[in-house]
């Protein structure tokens, strides 16, 4: 079962950017965005892997939404452990 980030609202801004939470399962990652970045230390990645198990997802997914698909365009270590931990529901975008 799909644990749940908790926020006190479903949609805030951020300046001009309109931050929105969703579902992960809507958004598509971009092999060829992923191939840009570089793989994560392991120590780093288990650093980011307890901040996101203890505090949640704080920084918002970027995703590039043409027509009706999101892409992920930036945050694919955060993507990749809110997978492994099964939080998917309310992810900030």
């Amino acid at each position: 079962m799909a644990k749940t980030i908790n926020t006190k609202a479903d949609k805030s801004q951020d300046g001009n950017k309109s931050i929105k939470l969703i579902n992960i399962d809507e958004i598509k990652p971009d092999d060829g965005f992923r191939g840009l970045l570089p793989r994560l230390p392991q120590k780093e990645y288990e650093k980011l892997k307890k901040s996101i198990e203890k505090e949640g997802c704080r920084d918002p997914l970027v995703v590039w939404k043409k027509e009706k698909v999101k892409r992920l365009v930036d945050g694919y270590h955060r993507y990749d452990i809110l997978i492994d931990l099964q939080l998917k529901n309310r992810i900030k975008v």
